[in-house]
């Protein structure tokens, strides 16, 4: 694959995960932007009815699951497994978040378990974990 369209889904990627670190801070005006900008990025994957629903984070890390992590991955960016399992725990995180007073018990150790993939302060703060991880992915 050529340099320039990897140097391009790096790009994607890594505005990806700033979208979503944005999202988490519920800022209206901001999140309609982004949303179009993830539509752009990653139309079809992008799935509108969670993102109809409200749950613009849990669409967003699915599309990005089903662009980066499905065998028929065409991007050819080399993701570390810690990135993978990063993807596939924040999957797991938004899903849970969805019902999150039926879901606390396995939402907690989703979130232990991506503070400790990588080696973060354990803080039950969702919003905060996730910020510190995506952070953490970009770099």
């Amino acid at each position: 694959m050529p340099e320039s369209k990897l140097s391009a889904e790096l790009l994607k990627l890594e505005e990806t995960l700033t979208i979503l670190e944005e999202l988490l801070n519920n800022n209206h005006n901001v999140t309609r932007q982004h949303i179009q900008q993830l539509k752009v990025f990653y139309s079809p994957l992008f799935d509108f009815d969670y993102s109809e629903s409200g749950s613009y984070f849990y669409a967003a890390v699915k599309s990005l699951c089903q662009q980066y992590l499905l065998p028929t991955d065409t991007t050819g960016l080399l993701l570390s497994n810690r990135f993978r399992v990063s993807l596939n725990l924040l999957e797991q995180i938004g899903m849970l978040s969805l019902n999150r007073e039926k879901n606390q018990s396995a939402l907690v150790s989703e979130l232990l378990a991506m503070a400790e993939l990588w080696n973060l302060n354990q803080t039950l703060d969702v919003s905060d974990m996730l910020q510190q991880v995506l952070r953490a992915m970009r770099y």
